[in-house]
């Protein structure tokens, strides 16, 4: 692509679905319309465990795996921290998407602060990772 600051997302990713790849494709489309790649923060098993209370069906290595070879993304890299204002400074996002309940993090505080557009796409209803876990109970 053309310009050289990404747009930025991230997530769990664990059990991938639908709602999943209907958020990353709308990335996609966002990205290319500035003509920007998509590099998509996956959450390491710790972070998940931080921050759900529950480490995650499948492994960060797996999940990563997975979200890279996905046709919206061009490029992953590790979460440790949700929205981590290091990792953004080091990836100079020129656009970070996100999902409204993550407003408040200290990372797209401070992304809005230093003047990088924030998006935020609904959740796909009906459909979670953690909804689907409950089924499999």
């Amino acid at each position: 692509m053309e310009n050289k600051y990404p747009v930025y997302t991230a997530g769990s990713f664990d059990i991938l679905h639908i709602g999943h790849i209907r958020f990353l494709k709308k990335c996609k489309q966002i990205a290319e319309s500035i003509k920007s790649d998509l590099i998509v923060g996956v959450s390491t098993d710790k972070l998940i465990k931080k921050y759900k209370k529950t480490w995650p069906i499948m492994p960060y290595k797996q999940r990563a795996e997975i979200i890279m070879s996905l046709k919206y993304v061009d490029h992953i890299v590790e979460q440790k921290e949700l929205i981590d204002i290091k990792l953004l400074k080091k990836l100079k996002p020129s656009l970070i998407i996100t999902v409204s309940d993550w407003k408040n993090l200290p990372g797209i505080k401070w992304a809005i602060i230093n003047c990088i557009p924030v998006i935020y796409l609904p959740y796909t209803k009906g459909i979670s990772s953690t909804s689907i876990k409950k089924r499999l109970k």
